[in-house]
């Protein structure tokens, strides 16, 4: 009995010792999920993340789960206006990068994805996208919901500030236009969007498809 006390005592010591680790080392690492749903410890974020084309960025801890984020390349360094949140899917991570910009990405939920573009111009702020339906990196171009609702779809050219407003009134009857969105994707310099329109019921679709020219 003597013995099962100690190791139990042992194990409560080792668990504690662990837990305290780990609550301190958050800071210094990322977390993601893997492809088998895991939640998963990655690469030291810390550390800067060296691109090809000698640019960096890399995640700098203001406390456990926020953090700021500094670019740039041998002329600049950027760091960012906005402070971004350990969300359940992990810290921002690459997506793409150029010789103008750097992209990153994470989930936000439920077919959400919130993008980050980080311009590689001196003492240039980065761009938020809360709500990205679509990326076309060839030519600078990024599909969002707009937080105000006035628009369906906006497409802005991230590198000219060029904006294309796409409007629609045929839409689902749900909370917000997003919902009704089944699909969207750049095809060369389209941008193809299929969503379920008014007549839409949960026994009956309604799909509707666009294909609009993007001209910005």
């Amino acid at each position: 009995m003597e013995v099962k006390i100690i190791l139990f005592m042992k194990t409560l010591i080792f668990l504690n010792i662990l837990v305290i680790f780990m609550g301190c080392s958050w800071s210094n690492k990322g977390y993601e999920f893997n492809n088998k749903g895991l939640f998963i410890e990655i690469a030291d974020t810390t550390k800067p993340v060296n691109l090809p084309n000698g640019s960096y960025y890399k995640l700098i801890y203001i406390n456990e789960f926020q953090y700021k984020i500094e670019w740039g390349n041998r002329q600049i360094k950027n760091i960012s206006k906005d402070t971004f949140d350990i969300s359940g899917s992990g810290p921002l991570y690459l997506l793409e990068s150029s010789n103008d910009f750097i992209i990153l990405q994470q989930g936000c939920g439920m077919n959400c994805k919130y993008s980050v573009v980080l311009p590689l111009s001196s003492k240039v702020e980065e761009q938020t996208y809360i709500f990205t339906l679509a990326l076309d990196t060839k030519d600078n171009l990024i599909a969002y919901l707009p937080e105000d609702q006035k628009n369906f779809i906006v497409v802005k050219n991230y590198l000219t500030g060029k904006v294309m407003e796409i409007e629609e009134d045929d839409l689902c009857p749900a909370a917000s236009s997003g919902d009704c969105i089944d699909t969207c994707y750049f095809d060369k310099s389209c941008l193809i969007i299929k969503w379920q329109g008014s007549k839409w019921q949960s026994t009956q679709p309604d799909t509707k498809e666009r294909k609009i020219k993007i001209n910005i």
